[in-house]
């Protein structure tokens, strides 16, 4: 596979971008209701400095909620229509600029482990500043992988929302990229081979890499694969991409069966049913199957991964959330 190919599904990562706000984002209106507050904090994993503002109703309130963005470089004015309706219902609002994005230092990254480092140094400093108030999490689609993982290693929220976000393990939101994506890239199908043939043969790959470590053995178990599914050996290129991209590999090999299985925090999973990103059927089913009593699933008819409005003009932000779920949050 080449680093096009690869680019299909994932956004490259940026060094750096001085931009304070994107096309696509929108300061918060009616400033004057609300307290403004820049809260800096430092991951000191990487030993860089983060930047953000809290936005909070001038009256009394006991709710704080931490907005989490996907794989798209964002500034602290992301989910600018979700930030005013919980404004709006006295929830305070605190979003940060990503990494290397504005005032925050360090290198962007689409990595869910990085990012759920950065989510544990500011909910530990919240924590701390905000000790009479409520906080918790709403995380879209890559923020919502690394809520789950920051939870994994201990820290949980007071309630969690998670919009988009892809929990099967073997990257199979990956291979639902592929799948979506094969048409426009024919030449990934071998002569003689079928597309049902490709993909799962993308699944079984995905299968090894996800349960080995060491290079050499999963170069052999993919060899022996592709002999046993007769597929040219052509497609250990892939697998060298595959092997070289850090994001990629960590995304194929995020397991969060047993944090949403453990979940025990008021929890809302949102998906919409058009999401060409994950397979919504496959992924809201699968937190069902575990029958938590703390997780509400919702699949909303016709929303894509955004859950955008869903008769918005060509044009509109991707942030412009249905009143739908809008409505299901507050």
């Amino acid at each position: 596979m080449t680093k096009k190919f690869l680019l299909l599904f994932f956004l490259i990562s940026a060094i750096g971008n001085t931009q304070n706000i994107f096309n696509y984002e929108k300061k918060i209106k009616q400033k004057k209701e609300y307290n403004f507050i820049d809260i800096g904090f430092f991951n000191a994993f990487d030993n860089i400095k983060l930047s953000g503002t809290l936005i909070e109703p001038k009256k009394d309130y006991d709710k704080i909620v931490v907005i989490i963005p996907g794989s798209t470089e964002d500034t602290r004015h992301s989910h600018f229509i979700l930030a005013e309706e919980l404004l709006k219902n006295g929830i305070a609002v605190y979003r940060f600029d990503e990494r290397g994005i504005a005032k925050s230092e360090g290198s962007y990254t689409d990595s869910a482990t990085k990012l759920s480092q950065d989510l544990s140094s500011l909910f530990k400093k919240l924590k701390i500043s905000y000790k009479d108030k409520k906080i918790g999490f709403v995380g879209h689609s890559r923020g919502g992988m690394a809520s789950l993982e920051m939870i994994q290693n201990g820290l949980n929220p007071t309630f969690l929302i998670l919009i988009g976000t892809p929990v099967l393990k073997n990257g199979n939101y990956i291979l639902n990229r592929i799948k979506n994506d094969i048409q426009n890239n024919p030449s990934i199908i071998e002569k003689g081979k079928t597309e049902k043939e490709t993909i799962e043969l993308f699944g079984d790959m995905f299968k090894i890499l996800a349960d080995n470590s060491n290079s050499r053995d999963i170069k052999e178990q993919t060899k022996e694969l592709l002999d046993k599914k007769g597929f040219n050996r052509k497609y250990l290129k892939f697998l060298k991409d595959f092997l070289s991209d850090d994001v990629f590999m960590e995304l194929v090999r995020k397991d969060y069966e047993t944090v949403i299985r453990n979940l025990s925090i008021p929890t809302l999973y949102f998906v919409g049913s058009d999401d060409a990103i994950l397979n919504a059927k496959l992924e809201s089913d699968y937190i069902k199957s575990f029958k938590n009593e703390f997780i509400e699933v919702k699949v909303f008819e016709d929303l894509n991964h955004y859950l955008t409005e869903k008769n918005a003009p060509v044009g509109t932000s991707l942030y412009k959330m249905d009143k739908a779920p809008l409505n299901k949050i507050i």
